[in-house]
């Protein structure tokens, strides 16, 4: 029993880093899920905007699968914890990116700036 326990606990660490989530949308016009970026057919994805992350359409019903990077893969040996939004998924979840810290007044951003 404890290494089935200790089996279980090491096989959910190695998946911690991304998760998986259902939820239900419109359908599509002509079937599949209605996505943030317009319609998709089933089996079809489409990059989350305001994440690391992806929709999957799984019926004609508009229910759909979404899989997101909290932080950057292992292997990319990332010096921070941050992921890049602005890179389609899953490219940003192995893309390592630098954190800024907002609440500094020297620190500023321009929105229309890069994010890398």
């Amino acid at each position: 029993m404890k290494l089935t326990l200790i089996l279980m606990e090491f096989m959910l660490l190695t998946v911690g880093n991304s998760w998986v989530h259902f939820k239900t949308l419109e359908p599509g016009a002509d079937g599949g899920c209605k996505g943030p970026n317009g319609d998709m057919v089933v089996l079809g994805m489409q990059d989350d905007p305001d994440v690391c992350g992806a929709f999957h359409c799984q019926n004609d019903s508009g229910d759909v699968l979404i899989h997101y990077c909290q932080i950057p893969a292992a292997f990319a040996d990332c010096a921070d914890t941050g992921v890049s939004s602005a890179r389609p998924w899953p490219e940003c979840c192995w893309t390592c990116v630098e954190l800024i810290d907002c609440a500094k007044e020297e620190t500023q951003v321009k929105p229309d700036g890069p994010i890398t």
